[in-house]
């Protein structure tokens, strides 16, 4: 398995989750909440650990393409996790 397809994603990761916490805090001011950024680097570590073993090597030549996938990858995913999430456990609304 390619460890560097690991550590690119988990760099996308990283900075998938630092531009989101940004576009949060200008929107509402919202804390930078850790359980949510290393939730969001963990998915982004299994991303990368799925592509290793899928054979798909990291090379100079597809760097910034890899980058730009695996930040897809991660977008796509945990928007889909959570509206699963949400969906068998409802937040509670106050009436």
């Amino acid at each position: 398995m390619d460890v560097s397809s690991i550590v690119l994603a988990v760099l996308a990761g990283a900075g998938y989750g630092v531009l989101f916490y940004a576009k949060a805090q200008q929107n509402s001011g919202e804390k930078f909440d850790y359980w949510k950024f290393g939730a969001t680097v963990l998915l982004a570590a299994l991303i990368g650990v799925a592509m290793g073993v899928a054979g798909m090597p990291v090379t100079q030549a597809t760097l910034e393409v890899q980058l730009a996938a695996y930040i897809g990858y991660v977008a796509v995913l945990e928007t889909v996790l959570k509206l699963i999430y949400r969906k068998i456990y409802p937040p509670e609304v106050p009436a």
